[in-house]
């Protein structure tokens, strides 16, 4: 064929006679949104590139991903796709709003909840914020299980103990706290 234009022309033969369907969580619109301490199946299967495309931070974006959400505890929350430690998956996390994300953290390997290829990110989540979760691959699509989980870190207990039994406004005393860092 050489330089003939016909025999270089590109087509798609869809099976059936329809493109295939993208995955109900595809765009940031429509994530899907879980509760803490809960885990959902997913794909990235069809998924479509990010349009406009997101912040990343942690690691890169190349591979379509899909979308999911959290609403913040005030507690560090994590997002790991442990459970399909055959994928070399990514994640990222969002604050914001869809088309107006802020990257709070991104992983690729290795991640603090999981080992080997899967994906896992942890951050201190903000009371009521809405955190926008992306699942992607590192090369393929892929079906996997995405777990939200909580780390409820206790409350430091403050003692505070004076020198003598009173202050009295013109003399001064000692006082020892314990329990934390910083104090005010």
């Amino acid at each position: 064929c050489g330089i003939v234009n016909s025999c270089r022309a590109n087509s798609i033969t869809c099976i059936g006679g329809a493109l295939p369907i993208a995955p109900v969580n595809d765009n940031c619109s429509g994530a899907i949104t879980m509760a803490v301490n809960t885990s959902t199946g997913g794909t990235t299967v069809n998924a479509t590139l990010e349009s406009p495309a997101p912040p990343t931070c942690g690691t890169t974006l190349g591979q379509p991903g899909v979308w999911y959400r959290v609403v913040g505890t005030g507690n560090q929350l994590g997002a790991s796709l442990c459970a399909a430690s055959g994928w070399d998956s990514k994640i990222f996390v969002y604050a914001g709003s869809c088309g107006s994300w802020n990257c709070v953290t991104g992983n690729d390997d290795n991640g603090p909840l999981c080992t080997g290829a899967a994906a896992s990110a942890t951050w201190c989540s903000v009371p009521t914020t809405t955190y926008f979760i992306l699942v992607t691959g590192f090369s393929s699509p892929s079906a996997f299980t995405l777990a939200i989980s909580q780390t409820v870190n206790a409350s430091p207990s403050l003692a505070l103990s004076l020198a003598t039994n009173s202050v009295c406004p013109t003399r001064s005393t000692v006082a020892t706290a314990s329990g934390a860092t910083s104090y005010s």
